[in-house]
């Protein structure tokens, strides 16, 4: 099957969007083994820096597999995709690569008050701000047997650097999921949930994220609340809390059967904030 459209598909995949938010709905099918390359954005009416693709205005389903690659190959900074309030994107099997938002949020995928559900796929070697992979500004965000890795956050704004892999201030729920390697510049490298955003993870593992401020694996920053159901925190750094921060003004961190062990220099702090972790 070839790609959608010439030059590795990225031009079909752009036609293709535009035409399933114009219907209100679409299901696009992508190939097995394409590239969908992009050096320059294609969509600058966001508020939050220019994207890749169309802004999902509709309830769109995006599926590939295997090995396709959506991803940003250089140009200037740009995330890849962007969710307005009240639309939905589902994407299945899919690589999500590259993005850059520069001094804003989210650079592979932005949630600005819309639903994100993401299956089967691997969200990597992104760049931003803050939520460096994923950002979830207020609105949804699933994610099933997904692997977040290698993503960083750069500070620029002076206001955020946070969230390498994940920032989340909605609801987040992680699934079956990998969430490891990001390394954020302030706190949260794995995770970073707050103003009364609720973030639920159920078999999944946070390791090897790194955060230079706080909370290596999960920040549970004012407001947010976290639960972990037999989830394991594991081999995160950070300068505190090295597999989980929750910051005074923060909701419960709950762990049910969730193991959080071997961090540095610590597992949870501050002491004796999170029942049932050291």
């Amino acid at each position: 099957m070839p790609c959608i459209g010439p030059s590795g598909g990225a031009a079909g995949l752009v036609t293709a969007i535009q035409n399933a938010n114009t219907a209100g709905h679409g299901t696009i099918n992508l190939a097995a083994n394409c590239n969908y390359d992009f050096t320059a954005p294609t969509d600058t009416t966001g508020t939050r820096g220019g994207d890749a693709l169309p802004i999902i205005r509709g309830d769109i389903t995006i599926l590939g597999g295997p090995s396709t690659h959506i991803r940003r190959t250089g140009g200037p900074a740009f995330r890849l995709f962007e969710v307005a309030a009240g639309a939905r994107l589902l994407i299945r099997g899919i690589f999500i690569e590259g993005g850059d938002s520069g001094t804003n949020t989210g650079g592979a995928i932005l949630s600005a008050r819309g639903t994100v559900v993401l299956k089967f796929v691997t969200v990597r070697y992104n760049t931003a701000d803050n939520g460096a992979g994923l950002s979830n500004d207020s609105g949804t965000m699933v994610l099933y047997y997904t692997v977040v890795t290698s993503n960083t956050t750069r500070h620029l704004s002076g206001a955020g650097g946070g969230g390498a892999g994940i920032y989340s201030d909605g609801r987040l729920d992680v699934k079956f999921s990998v969430v490891s390697l990001n390394t954020a510049n302030t706190s949260g490298g794995g995770v970073y949930a707050e103003q009364g955003g609720t973030a639920t993870f159920y078999r999944t593992t946070l390791s090897g994220n790194v955060a230079r401020f706080n909370g290596g694996g999960l920040l549970d920053g004012p407001g947010g609340r976290a639960t972990l159901v037999l989830t394991l925190v594991e081999h995160n750094s950070a300068g505190n809390g090295g597999g989980i921060f929750r910051t005074p003004a923060s909701g419960p961190v709950i762990l049910f059967n969730s193991v959080v062990a071997a961090n540095n220099p610590n597992n949870c702090r501050p002491v004796g904030s999170i029942a049932g972790c050291s």
